[in-house]
């Protein structure tokens, strides 16, 4: 993807589409199993708040039956929404695992795959397939900072709906999380343009500092006398 392309829209909804689908393909059931699991825990906050409602509602007009199915909702919210946490988190290991082993072959695939060796010299490629290597780490967590990104709309919904059947002008409270968003995601452009930039001049920094420290090139290194 080139510079231009990250500044419009498709560059960012093509990497959306990836981050989605690569955990997916690598472990479809427990991808589905941490995307439901976790959108489900992060109702437990609205829930609980719905369910405190409907107790002081019922304390108001002194009705104990209404209040004590409130506290037995409550409780159950919680257990519910922290057994489906611990489950998320539980999952969301072997799915790191099987997202990293699937990209690992991708990018072998990719590299291989081309019939001629001339690229291996290319220090634009170079620069690339290092850049990618260094964040396929990352992108082994694809599939749950995805589910964590829609658990977070899920809440963000949920707690709209909230407010706004309190009173629709609380709906304003919400808008103050944009900025940080937007802040966020400009960051995020910024690093990755600033490794873009900086891949060949890493690659090269790295390549020295090998041959420079490792045993295999310190060996060459004295038996030809290319110290210096």
């Amino acid at each position: 993807m080139t510079g231009a392309d990250r500044g419009t829209g498709g560059g960012w909804r093509r990497a959306l589409g990836v981050a989605v689908a690569t955990p997916f393909r690598a472990d479809p059931w427990r991808s589905a199993g941490v995307f439901v699991l976790t959108a489900g825990s992060s109702l437990i906050g609205v829930l609980s708040a719905y369910w405190l409602k409907r107790i002081i509602d019922a304390a108001g007009v002194g009705d104990q039956g209404a209040a004590m199915i409130g506290a037995v909702s409550i409780g159950l919210t919680v257990g519910v929404g922290m057994l489906a946490r611990s489950s998320a988190t539980r999952m969301s290991f072997p799915l790191k695992e099987s997202t990293g082993l699937y990209l690992d072959r991708s990018i072998i695939g990719l590299v291989g795959g081309i019939p001629t060796v001339e690229h291996h010299e290319r220090p634009a490629y170079a620069a690339r397939v290092d850049v990618l290597r260094g964040e396929a780490r990352m992108l082994s967590f694809a599939g749950t900072n995805a589910a964590s990104a829609l658990a977070l709309v899920v809440q963000a919904v949920a707690t709209g709906l909230l407010l706004a059947s309190v009173t629709p002008l609380l709906l304003v409270v919400p808008m103050f999380a944009a900025a940080p968003v937007w802040a966020g995601a400009r960051a995020e452009r910024l690093r990755q343009a600033a490794l873009d930039q900086a891949a060949e001049d890493a690659r090269q920094a790295r390549h020295l500092f090998d041959l420079a420290t490792t045993p295999a090139a310190g060996k060459e290194l004295r038996i030809f006398g290319v110290g210096e």
